[in-house]
């Protein structure tokens, strides 16, 4: 199991104790909630379905409250690399049977192996099956047959919950292609006060560009204990996941396609439009600076200062006003700023160079042919690291026309051999051809 998929448990892992891990619970309550939870099937990352004890639920929160997320990271396998349950022919047969009809089931596809007699009985388990099939992505996704119930919902306290997704805004002249572009909206919402967190406007929508708005978010207004996000893959990004991991921010997902699942952002979209975006003048806003000065302005003149029905009159400023002593103030903005860094592998050419998202980046010259740790900051992409001993060292993009006119240290020459006296094979060779008899050395013996 690599790193990814090792913090991919321990993401599926914290998702299931999350709510627990954050509140203040006796051992009673605590074994209750966790029994409760133990009833439970969960899918797991790898598509399987799986129940856990409350034992080992318990085991997970002890833990997570102990080490954090690192806590929750499974071990490896001892026997990783080693060939396991089948042999590739008998992998390669299953696969095929199953291309071959792929109305065929794992127990089907078992039990016809065990009829040839390739496999006997309860020598491979239907799980070992499913997984291959899997992995060869010919197992499709479970129908989900029961409708759920919905509810109206809000969270507890302000900074309990935000709510967070991205809006397609005006077409813009975007200054790196010089050419009109549509916007992307990126909002936050706190969930109980209904406080328009933060909102920005970039051509981007990406991981990148919504960690930007989300690290702004915070240092404004405090770390949330729960982020919603629907399914796009600038919400759905492994860095993120991580991210609020190590935050001890509850990610949670929507359902694929259920707008009302979040529901809250999705009026305030609805309010955006017909308030601001539909009364923007071309002749003005002309830039995305110029629609983020007034994306800025509505939300903290307007939006946040009126009343809200779903406040009872109070306005969303007046709320947030009031719990905003029991919000989580971020204590030092350096080392929030450092949890904001991607990690991956990469090795070295022998010219020094490595490939990164597309650019070809110059490392030291000692670390070539070796693999190295790649880091870079997510909110700022020109900024780049390799791991060198511990130390993060900067790297840029290699310029090929500088290093055409470069100085190069030359390489010190090895001295040249000592061909005189002693064995030498060149005159060996020539007195065996020539039939001559070498001349004893001073000191050998005779034979």
């Amino acid at each position: 199991m690599d790193q990814k998929k090792r913090e991919q448990e321990a993401l599926f892992r914290l998702s299931i104790i999350g709510q627990l891990v954050n509140r203040k619970l006796n051992r009673g309550e605590l074994r209750k909630a966790l029994q409760a939870l133990s009833r439970v099937a969960y899918s797991g990352p790898d598509g399987e379905v799986r129940k856990y004890s409350w034992r080992t639920l318990e085991t997970w929160v002890l833990k997570y409250r102990k080490g954090g997320f690192e806590a929750l990271l499974p071990k490896g396998r001892k026997d990783r690399g080693t060939v396991r349950a089948l042999p590739d022919q008998i992998v390669n047969l299953i696969v095929e049977l199953k291309r071959k009809n792929p109305q065929s089931s794992a127990s089907l596809i078992l039990r016809t192996l065990e009829l040839k007699g390739l496999l006997a009985p309860c020598q491979v388990s239907l799980s070992t099956v499913s997984r291959i099939l899997r992995k060869a992505g010919l197992s499709g996704p479970r129908l989900e047959l029961l409708r759920p119930a919905r509810y109206r919902w809000v969270a507890s306290h302000c900074n309990d919950l935000w709510q967070g997704d991205a809006l397609h805004g005006p077409k813009l002249l975007d200054p790196k292609s010089s050419k009109k572009r549509k916007t992307i909206i990126f909002g936050l919402l706190d969930d109980r006060s209904r406080l328009a967190v933060r909102l920005w406007a970039g051509f981007a929508e990406t991981q990148e560009a919504f960690l930007r708005v989300f690290y702004e978010a915070m240092c404004r207004r405090g770390m949330p204990m729960g982020l919603l996000l629907d399914n796009h893959g600038s919400f759905r990004g492994h860095d993120l996941q991580v991210l609020c991991a190590r935050l001890k921010v509850q990610l949670k997902y929507t359902r694929p396609r259920d707008g009302p699942g979040k529901g809250a952002i999705e009026r305030f979209w609805r309010t955006l439009r017909q308030s601001l975006l539909r009364h923007l003048d071309p002749t003005k806003v002309l830039t995305v600076d110029d629609l983020n000065l007034r994306l800025v302005t509505w939300a903290q003149e307007q939006y946040n200062q009126r009343p809200h029905c779903a406040l009872g009159g109070r306005t969303p400023a007046e709320v947030w006003a009031e719990e905003a002593d029991r919000v989580r103030w971020v204590e030092d903005y350096a080392k929030l700023e450092e949890l904001f860094v991607g990690r991956t592998t990469r090795r070295v050419l022998n010219d020094s160079t490595l490939s990164f998202r597309g650019t070809i980046y110059e490392v030291p010259v000692h670390l070539r042919g070796k693999k190295v740790s790649v880091l870079w900051s997510l909110l700022k992409a020109d900024r780049v690291w390799v791991e060198d001993s511990g130390r993060l060292v900067p790297i840029k993009p290699v310029d090929p026309e500088g290093n055409a006119s470069r100085l190069r240290k030359a390489p010190p020459e090895d001295p040249p051999p000592n061909c005189t006296g002693g064995l030498n094979i060149a005159e060996l060779l020539l007195d065996h051809a020539l039939g001559r008899k070498r001349p004893k050395e001073k000191g050998e013996k005779n034979e």
